[in-house]
């Protein structure tokens, strides 16, 4: 009796002890097969760092910057095996897919993309299947993610921003040349096609005058006079170059003096250059005290760009009233004028249904604005420019 009770209780601590052996061995093993599961089903989910980490290396690792974000879709897709990924931006207002990884199906959670406390996109990701939702644990995963995501897409917002404004600023120094290039061209043609030969018959003349003093008095006279005339004529090609490059009325009057004369010569219908008009337009100069000094090609650029816009308020508005407003904002960096012009007249949009009207006036003011890195707009009743 007490052998048999002596084997039992040996027996049961066989047992305990097998059964403690088999845990110690086959617990681990589990949880080891079990993450290994986990892992091949939902990636690394439940390392959250390690995904963050993945994504984080493409802020270190170069990547071209049209790629960063099909990377970043791929990394998130990969990591917590997502069957689609998709990055989608907001351009122009308008929503579009920047990029996608996997293939759509299943039904999507749309997780904002915040960057700056705006929203420049969503992440869209679909569930790994129709009755599976995400976990509270995936969905805050998932919205740090979309936090370093808003970071990527707002860095390729202003990588691409900037390359447009180098490829706007590049663009526009090639106008500016070629448009200095071009007026140097026509001031050569004017004077060598024109102006040279034009002085080189009046030494001529001159010469044949010179001999005919003697000989045939009146001869020689008319000469003279046909020099004259010649070198009249001719000393008003030379202002209209001049008036070209410069104005001279900026000079003698003031960048204001100047587009008030001008305003004072539309309000007496003089400016018009042959247009008819059998109704009063009054134009005022809104300026204030005083402008500081500008540089010289944004008093030409202004002068010029005022004149237009007049000739096409005395062309084409209708317009009874016409106000021209100038004034300088100061900063610590730089100064910038701003210039505006409005009418009552009929707006240019009822303008553009004239078949008279012409649009080439506001290419060359818009042209005149760009070349000096300014902006340029237009509404129905008013032009503005910034430079």
């Amino acid at each position: 009796m007490g052998c048999s009770s002596g084997l039992q209780s040996g027996n049961i601590y066989i047992s305990l002890f097998a059964t403690a052996f088999i845990t110690v061995l086959f617990v681990p093993l589990r949880d080891r097969l079990k993450r290994i599961i986990n892992r091949f089903t939902y990636g690394d989910r439940e390392d959250p760092y390690r995904v963050i980490d993945q994504l984080g290396k493409l802020f270190v690792i170069p990547t071209p910057h049209d790629e960063i974000l099909s990377e970043a879709a791929h990394t998130i897709k990969q990591t917590l095996r997502l069957p689609y990924v998709a990055i989608e931006l907001k351009k122009g207002g308008l929503p579009y897919i920047e990029a996608i990884a996997g293939a759509s199906g299943n039904a999507k959670e749309v997780i904002p993309l915040i960057h700056g406390g705006q929203e420049v996109g969503c992440l869209m990701i679909a569930r790994r299947s129709h009755d599976e939702p995400f976990t509270s644990a995936e969905l805050q995963l998932l919205e740090g993610l979309a936090r370093q995501v808003g970071a990527l897409a707002q860095s390729v917002r202003m990588t691409d921003d900037l390359q447009r404004l180098a490829e706007e600023l590049k663009e526009s120094r090639e106008r500016i040349v070629l448009a200095r290039e071009e007026e140097r061209r026509r001031i050569r043609r004017n004077l060598h096609d024109d102006l040279a030969p034009t002085l080189a018959a009046l030494a001529l003349k001159a010469s044949t005058a010179e001999d005919l003093l003697i000989s045939d008095t009146s001869g020689a006279k008319l000469l003279v006079k046909e020099i004259r005339t010649s070198i009249r004529d001719k000393v008003k090609d030379i202002r209209k170059i001049a008036y070209d490059l410069r104005p001279p009325a900026i000079d003698e009057l003031g960048l204001v003096g100047a587009i008030r004369e001008r305003a004072l010569q539309v309000n007496n219908f003089i400016l018009g250059f042959g247009v008819q008009r059998d109704y009063a337009l009054k134009v005022e100069v809104i300026v204030p005290s005083a402008l500081p000094p500008l540089p010289a090609a944004v008093e030409v650029a202004t002068f010029w760009i005022v004149q237009e816009a007049l000739l096409n308020v005395v062309r084409h508005s209708q317009a009874e009233y016409c106000t021209v407003s100038l004034r300088v904002e100061e900063t610590n960096v730089a100064s910038t004028l701003q210039l505006h012009v409005k009418d009552n007249g009929i707006g240019i949009l009822q303008q553009k249904q004239n078949p008279k009207s012409s649009g080439i006036g506001l290419k060359v003011m818009k042209e005149r604005v760009e070349e000096l890195g300014g902006e340029f707009s237009i509404t129905a009743n008013e032009i503005s420019v910034q430079m």
